[in-house]
């Protein structure tokens, strides 16, 4: 969903989706370190686009609600 919106709001491809796709989360928590999954796209924690990706995706929900709701 992410990358359609990167891709017809701004023409973004392949670079972004090389940044945000194929990569693996991890927790370490009090010494421990949970198994390693693989996810299909995410933002890196902590990087600096991780809020402007946020407003990005979430730009047009009050469009989205008005139309159901109006």
């Amino acid at each position: 969903m992410m990358l359609l919106k990167l891709e017809r709001q701004f023409v973004l491809r392949g670079i972004v989706q090389s940044y945000l796709c194929d990569r693996t989360v991890g927790v370490i928590y009090n010494g421990s370190t949970s198994r390693i999954i693989q996810v299909t796209c995410s933002v890196p924690q902590g990087s600096l686009l991780g809020p402007r990706m946020f407003i990005v995706y979430t730009a047009d929900l009050e469009k989205k609600v008005d139309h159901e709701h109006g």
